[in-house]
């Protein structure tokens, strides 16, 4: 893996990929929820969160470093989580947050917790 902090870069935060090209990388508190939040949509769909048929590209086609750098140029939407829209609303409200104002692990908690299964 290129990013020292072993994640791939599909579940990597917008701004920790910024920070990607200078080493090591230390992730923050938003860039882990960011992750987990990440984790969860991967989870529950089996697609990474991230659009990229949006960008017209093959994930699988470039390096990990390749893609960091894709994704700091252009970025990515969300892809939907059709099937669970009520999980898509509170995954969403951390993925699209920035970094500054990104809910927390215990926010993003609740509100799971909140959720209807």
């Amino acid at each position: 893996m290129d990013m020292a902090s072993g994640s791939p870069v599909h579940l990597a935060s917008p701004e920790m990929l910024a920070r990607s090209n200078r080493r090591p990388v230390y992730p923050t508190a938003a860039d882990e929820v960011w992750t987990l939040a990440a984790s969860i949509w991967w989870a529950a769909s089996g697609r990474w969160p991230r659009d990229y048929r949006a960008l017209a590209i093959d994930p699988s086609m470039f390096t990990e470093t390749e893609l960091a750098k894709i994704l700091v140029r252009y970025g990515a939407p969300l892809a939907p989580l059709a099937h669970w829209p009520e999980l898509e609303a509170v995954l969403r409200y951390v993925l699209e947050a920035p970094a500054e104002s990104r809910p927390t692990a215990l926010d993003l908690t609740q509100h799971l917790c909140a959720l209807r299964v």
